[in-house]
């Protein structure tokens, strides 16, 4: 799932959807003020969202994929590579463009974890225990393949 797949209004609606919620609780934003900051008629919204609802799951449900991406490609460094190339392919996981876009869904997700059960499960499942687990995948790669001088 890439963002840069979604149709162009779609991709309007979703960034400008994330922006809002990220900025102030979700219950406090509305139809409206989604359109208002897409730059397109409320109607519009509604031939890609039936409602407000769908478009935070869709939300929930990007940041959740990209994380558990961004996990698997730590779990699968190579062993042959070397700490340094293991590093930078972690930290460069993202693309650049989408680095404001995680950190307000990140911000969204942890928000709504006391109201939104598909939030508080984002929270123990993504961002507890398979954090947990990455880094400890990591660190394990790091102390394999770091040189003893």
């Amino acid at each position: 799932m890439r963002i840069d797949g979604f149709p162009a209004t779609k991709k309007k609606i979703f960034l400008a959807a994330s922006k809002l919620f990220s900025r102030k609780c979700y219950a406090d934003i509305g139809i409206r003020e989604i359109a208002t900051e897409a730059e397109i008629r409320v109607p519009t919204i509604y031939n890609y969202y039936p409602s407000k609802e769908v478009i935070l799951e869709d939300l929930f449900k990007f940041y959740t994929f990209r994380i558990i991406q961004f996990y698997d490609r730590v779990k699968n460094i190579d062993d042959d590579q070397d700490s340094i190339v293991s590093f930078k392919s972690m930290l460069f996981a993202f693309d650049k463009s989408e680095t404001d876009l995680m950190r307000q869904l990140m911000r969204i997700v942890l928000n709504e974890q006391f109201r939104s059960s598909q939030a508080a499960k984002i929270v123990y499942d993504i961002s507890l225990r398979k954090q947990k687990q990455c880094y400890f995948d990591f660190v394990s790669h790091l102390y394999l393949t770091t040189p003893i001088n």
